[in-house]
């Protein structure tokens, strides 16, 4: 038994920019347990000509087969003559030997749908249930009749104009809350009898990774490393310090070759010895290596951050691995693929939804959301001129997540000059002198920046007057939520708190006139916090501003209050002191 997917595309191209779309990807399986097979039915360009309408046919050369990953092709279309104003009509059908999974339809693309439908031909044996994923209507009618003394369930869900999703800010993949539908299989029958079970459970597919060659077999093996972690281990007693040089020797060891899969490549040992290798090499690597030191240590399956979350059980699901160590019944995640990440402070890139522990026959559910905030915080010492310009001190600390981020940026651009350059270009008016930076390549402390600046345009004269702004360089904040309405979550990736300890020193003869006053406020459930306060100390001023989100998903449903919440810090980082010239 197979399962027949015919798909039917006709886009009609208007821009230059949409001859993007002039070329398909397909995926197909060739798994030694589920090869599929992919047939062109038709593929034509139509273009106007001469008033007339010409058809180009596809050829054998726009037709090209690559490999993804083991076990997964692409066929890739180019379709023929695809010009400005044309329309590409593609037909190709997938025979696969999953009879039992539905492939999930996107109503909605990335450009806009006019009509969009998906049939489905289901026979009675099989009892699926739609899993609808997005915002739009979704149109649906069933018929069921017999074929052959078996009965068959017709389905035809339909979409219509659909806008192009668009991706909006702070989102983690914009791809899981497309208008869609999958079907879960929950009912079937064999040889009259009714099994209400699923072939594929998230434990099922968890297991069937776990015992494929390419993952436990290369987990298991450990005789290409042995001496050298007796080396990095010797004289260390606790499971903290082991895990710690492990850890930081795998990551200077190895180099992350920017592919993701679940199952090994090359394989441990031929990555071991040339330096480089996939996500998986690399964590089932450091997986072993623990072991081997007395750790207990086991792989975790997850989903790269920019990968759809699959609705329901499948193969294809995870692509990713990391590591979670049992240090002191405490679960301690992992991820050597990045030159930056530490222990307990995964890359942003495998933050996603959940993962799943294999440890052995039990596989069990762990949290990669982030839950403690990661802290940034800036110091300024400024010195204000009569003449309205400023200089003084900044120093910047980024702990957690603000320094992985700041580190996966800067680390390699050992030029200070153009970091500098960078920063005086973002603020108008900014010199900055005698930059550095200390930590940069030691992930176990947070990264400091120091610089000396000066700002001639820091402050606004008016009579005898002078108005600053609080924060001096860093008042000038923009509101990420623009939209009247968000329908998806906003995912900040990690909570985060972002503080800003300001001291501005008046010039001699000039007294301080007024200040803005001290607020507080947050969102419900503690979901955002704001805190401004500010002193008169004669001579100057000090602040205190503190912006945090203590989650690191907000719903949408809190989109209004976060907009609002954002609106009302800016407008008072846009309330000036106001200095007086003394008489």
């Amino acid at each position: 038994m197979r399962r027949e997917s015919s798909y039917k595309f006709r886009i009609k191209i208007y821009t230059k920019e949409g001859l993007q779309y002039a070329t398909r990807n397909i995926a197909y399986l060739i798994d030694r347990d589920a090869t599929e097979t992919v047939v062109i039915e038709k593929a034509l360009t139509y273009n106007l000509v001469n008033d007339k309408v010409a058809a180009s046919s596809l050829g054998t050369d726009g037709v090209f087969d690559e490999q993804v990953i083991k076990g997964i092709m692409n066929k890739r279309i180019v379709m023929p003559n695809a010009k400005e104003k044309c329309i590409v009509e593609l037909y190709y059908t997938i025979s696969s030997p999953l009879y039992f999974s539905i492939p999930e339809w996107d109503f909605q693309q990335d450009i806009p749908v006019k009509y969009s439908e998906l049939v489905t031909i289901i026979p009675g044996l099989f009892t699926f249930i739609t899993v609808p994923r997005g915002f739009f209507k979704i149109d649906q009618k069933k018929l069921t009749y017999e074929k052959n003394n078996i009965s068959e369930e017709y389905s035809c869900y339909t979409a219509y104009g659909l806008p192009a999703l668009k991706d909006v800010s702070l989102v983690n993949n914009v791809d899981n809350y497309t208008c869609s539908i999958a079907h879960e299989l929950k009912r079937f029958s064999k040889m009259g009898k009714s099994i209400n079970l699923s072939p594929y459970t998230w434990q099922s597919v968890a297991r069937r990774i776990y015992k494929d060659e390419d993952f436990v077999g290369q987990l298991n093996k450990s005789g290409y490393f042995t001496e050298d972690i007796d080396r990095v281990i010797k004289g260390l007693t606790t499971p903290e310090e082991k895990m710690q040089a492990i850890f930081s020797f795998v990551q200077q060891h190895m180099t992350f070759n920017q592919r993701i899969s679940v199952v090994c490549n090359q394989g441990v040992k031929a990555a071991y010895k040339e330096g480089t290798g996939n996500v998986a090499e690399i964590n089932l690597m450091l997986t072993a290596m623990l072991r081997y030191a007395g750790i207990e240590a086991y792989p975790v399956l997850q989903c790269h951050r920019n990968s759809r979350i699959a609705l329901s059980p499948a193969y294809d699901a995870f692509n990713y691995v990391t590591c979670v160590a049992l240090i002191n019944d405490k679960e301690v995640l992992l991820d050597a693929s990045s030159k930056w990440s530490r222990p307990g402070v995964l890359p942003l890139r495998a933050v996603n939804w959940a993962g799943l522990m294999l440890k052995d026959e039990e596989i069990k559910d762990v949290n990669v959301i982030p839950e403690k905030p990661s802290l940034k915080n800036t110091v300024l010492a400024v010195t204000l001129n009569p003449d309205g310009g400023c200089s003084g001190k900044i120093r910047v600390i980024h702990n957690d997540y603000y320094g992985e981020i700041f580190r996966e940026k800067y680390a390699e651009n050992t030029d200070a000059d153009a970091s500098a350059a960078a920063l005086e270009k973002e603020y108008t008016g900014l010199q900055i002198s005698n930059y550095r930076v200390s930590e940069l390549k030691n992930n176990t402390k947070p990264v400091t920046e120091d610089m000396d600046f000066t700002n001639s345009n820091a402050a606004e004269l008016l009579g005898n007057r002078i108005y600053v702004s609080p924060l001096i360089l860093f008042s000038a904040m923009k509101n990420p939520f623009t939209e009247k309405e968000r329908l998806y979550p906003v995912d900040f990736g990690f909570p985060g708190e972002k503080k800003y300890s300001v001291v501005v020193k008046i010039p001699e003869g000039f007294a301080i006139e007024s200040i803005p006053e001290s607020v507080s406020y947050k969102l419900p459930d503690d979901l955002m916090s704001f805190k401004f306060l500010a002193e008169n100390k004669g001579d100057s001023v000090s602040l205190l501003v503190t912006v945090a989100y203590n989650k690191a998903v907000i719903s949408a449903e809190h989109y209004a209050g976060l907009k609002d919440f954002y609106d009302k810090a800016i407008e008072k980082f846009k309330q000036k002191i106001v200095i007086t010239k003394a008489k």
